[in-house]
């Protein structure tokens, strides 16, 4: 285990996901805000309102916990990153939908950015004994 501080690369690639989980949790304060108190769910395609509130709710958490991992140098992190950018790609191969080529592009980006913070990433966070 290296001593060393964790890379500005590292901690910017931690606040883009810990970012990203903050706008889920305002997205569905929204959503939730608006369809209890104004009684405006939103259209969902195929989706009942209460599904999509547990799936945006799931992502918030899901974002945070990646950029908190990330932050504490665990390779849990970024293996979380990886399925949380590549998931949509499984599902649009299984029920064979296309993906639109800047669906694609963040995809590669973001999982080349969290390829490139693998090696400071340990698999266990090692305590020192005092």
């Amino acid at each position: 285990m290296s001593t060393n501080a964790p890379s500005i690369w590292l901690r910017i690639v931690a606040w883009y996901f810990k970012l990203g989980g903050i706008v889920f949790v305002f997205v569905a304060a929204l959503g939730l805000i608006s369809g209890l108190a104004l009684h405006w769910p939103p259209m969902a395609e195929g989706m009942s309102y209460p599904l999509v509130m547990v799936i945006v709710s799931a992502m918030a958490v899901a974002l945070l916990a990646t950029g908190i991992l990330l932050a504490r140098r665990l390779r849990a992190g970024a293996v979380l990153g990886l399925v949380l950018t590549l998931y949509p790609l499984v599902f649009a191969l299984i029920q064979r939908r296309s993906l639109a080529w800047l669906d694609l592009g963040i995809m590669a980006v973001t999982a080349i950015v969290l390829l490139s913070v693998w090696r400071e990433l340990e698999w266990h966070h090692s305590v020192d004994p005092v």
